[in-house]
């Protein structure tokens, strides 16, 4: 029994375990608080780069357009010049030869 006696002043009572806890929750809720203010900041951040991303996609869809369009001018004319080469030399040969 001395011993029990010994310890009972060391234990913690209800009402420093209540205020206890009740310190441990308004802690939490500050820290939840912050932890939701950055969060929002990064996903604002998030979204301004998603923004931009977009806009450089736009820009690099339509310069790949515009490049894959003057290759194709190019080629048809290319194949067009070789065609009448062709067509001329063929036309030489059988009228002169």
């Amino acid at each position: 029994m001395s011993r029990i006696e010994a310890i009972l002043p060391t234990l913690a009572r209800k009402e420093d375990l209540a205020l206890l806890d009740g310190k441990l929750s308004e802690k939490m809720s500050n820290l939840e608080i912050k932890v939701e203010a950055k969060f929002n900041a990064f996903e604002l951040k998030l979204n301004a780069f998603d923004t931009k991303l977009t806009a450089v996609e736009g820009k690099l869809t339509s310069l790949i357009h515009k490049e894959i369009a003057a290759a194709s001018w190019r080629m048809i004319i290319w194949a067009t010049g070789v065609i009448t080469i062709a067509f001329g030399g063929a036309f030489f040969i059988a009228r002169h030869l």
